[in-house]
């Protein structure tokens, strides 16, 4: 694997804090990410301890890592009104319990019924971290009414919210009485180690047998990416049937590293457009990321998004990318500077980019050189957690 570099926040606390550290799910998205890289650096100055529901890669990894962690058992469970209140007074117990100074709450759930939880418990620093708002999903209007009230509320109940991006801070700030409340931090990120493009390529056939077969100038198109309808998939497959129906494309394929509950739609999808040779489904694999060499192309077709993560790795790794103007993206990508930005949904606006990058290799070594120099210059890690820490501090 390429060497990694690894680089601790410089910054020396003022004064050792408790932290409590709260998240719905155990499993490993961003805000999981986002929740492991804070508290792996912060238990060098501070003590910190993490609520969470189901024992999923997140708990297993801070373990791993001496990181005490708590399981929250109602929050495995599905959503109902009884689960909730009982949800609310374990948080309350273990809160009273813990005797925090700073309670960090992440993701929408656990953000409301945590925020109260706080207060009741009497917790007089309370941060809540957006990484998105439910509210820009595809729902009715009702629906998205009701969750922007919900999420209004939260940010009321907490003492400061975090946004990953200036987009979300301005998706809520316009409500009463919440917008000095609020500060964009943007996720950060560190250089890491990668497998070479032969090895990385090499570990992916051994889980797709057909990509052993595939030629060795054969352009890789990829994505890290939920199977979920908020990612775009289906509309990326759709461009990618409609781009193999041109005599002037160069030969390539599409993998798609990730799981979800889109899979069985995304496979008949697949097969239906005659694509099996074309695009693969790898699955879920664990520090995915390690792999991105394998790709001559990064994509993110995504109808909503925070901040994302794996378009900041996506840029470390090189790679140019074709992204959906949606959320913080624009907030990384800049017009055919560091990559390409297209309208969510928008197929000509698909297919054009991708042809740019798929026919121009010059193209595709600028971008990507360029975003990774962006990424490096203004995404650090180390700036997200001082910035953090401050308000850990305020109180």
């Amino acid at each position: 694997m390429e060497a990694g570099i690894h680089t601790a926040s410089e910054k020396t606390a003022q004064k050792r804090l408790k932290i409590v550290f709260l998240i719905t799910k155990s499993n490993w998205g961003g805000a999981q990410r986002y929740v492991f890289d804070l508290v792996t650096h912060y238990s060098n100055n501070h003590e910190v301890v993490v609520g969470l529901g189901g024992d999923g890669p997140l708990k297993t990894t801070l373990e791993n890592r001496l990181i005490r962690t708590h399981s929250i058992p109602s929050l495995q469970r599905d959503i109902s009104f009884k689960k909730e209140v009982g949800t609310f007074f374990d948080l309350v117990k273990f809160i009273r319990l813990e005797k925090p100074d700073v309670v960090h709450l992440n993701s929408s759930k656990i953000g409301g019924l945590g925020g109260l939880a706080c207060r009741i418990a009497g917790v007089k620093n309370i941060i809540f971290t957006a990484h998105g708002w439910a509210f820009n999903e595809q729902r009715s209007w009702p629906s998205r009414a009701f969750i922007l009230f919900l999420h209004w509320i939260t940010v009321l109940l907490s003492t400061h919210t975090i946004a990953v991006s200036q987009k979300t801070a301005e998706d809520i700030a316009y409500l009463p009485l919440i917008k000095n409340r609020i500060t964009t931090i943007h996720n950060g990120i560190q250089p890491f180690a990668r497998y070479s493009k032969t090895e990385s390529r090499r570990l992916i056939s051994e889980r797709v047998p057909a990509l052993k077969k595939i030629p060795t100038k054969t352009l890789w198109l990829g994505t890290i990416s939920e199977l979920h309808p908020n990612k775009g998939l289906v509309h990326l497959i759709k461009a990618v049937a409609r781009l193999k129906q041109r005599s002037e494309m160069p030969a390539f394929v599409v993998v798609i590293i990730g799981e979800g509950e889109q899979r069985n739609t995304l496979e008949t999808l697949i097969k239906e457009s005659g694509l099996e040779q074309n695009v693969f489904l790898l699955g879920a694999i664990p520090s995915a990321a390690e792999y991105l060499n394998a790709f001559d192309i990064f994509t993110l077709t995504s109808h909503t998004e925070g901040l994302p993560y794996v378009l900041l790795e996506a840029g470390i790794a090189h790679l140019p990318v074709v992204a959906s103007k949606v959320g913080g993206i624009p907030e990384i990508i800049e017009q055919l500077e560091n990559g390409i930005l297209v309208r969510a949904n928008d197929q000509k606006e698909l297919i054009e980019a991708l042809t740019i990058l798929l026919t121009d290799k010059q193209k595709r070594e600028r971008l990507g050189t360029a975003l990774q120099k962006h990424i490096l210059e203004h995404f650090s890690l180390a700036q997200t957690l001082s910035q953090t820490e401050q308000l850990y501090l305020s109180a």
